[in-house]
């Protein structure tokens, strides 16, 4: 993994250092593990929605959809527009008709 400026300077970890973590540990197949790392940084960081998204994501993938619907709708709350990360990072999520629907019809009430 490449250093972080902010834990080298400061002892802190940034919101990069967990998707950089979560991102190597997707690509090693320990999906449990990136998802823990995502629910820390949901911790520590409430308000970001690419948080929300990429664990949207993940629940929806691993068949867990309520909860994966929870975090859809955080995301949307949080930042709209970049509920387009769900088509980058987990399009077959977003053959879901329950996801279709929420997409919809928030789109919808933001018009």
């Amino acid at each position: 993994m490449f250093p972080c400026i902010s834990k080298t300077l400061f002892g802190i970890e940034c919101l990069g250092c967990g998707f950089q973590r979560a991102f190597v540990l997707l690509l090693e197949g320990d999906f449990k593990a990136a998802f823990e790392v995502l629910i820390s940084a949901q911790d520590s960081y409430r308000n970001t929605a690419e948080i929300e998204y990429r664990l949207s994501g993940l629940s929806l993938v691993f068949d867990n959809e309520k909860e994966g619907l929870t975090h859809l709708l955080n995301g949307l709350k949080i930042d709209f527009n970049m509920h387009t990360i769900m088509k980058e990072l987990f399009p077959s999520v977003l053959v879901n008709l329950k996801v279709k629907e929420l997409l919809s019809n928030y789109k919808k009430a933001m018009e």
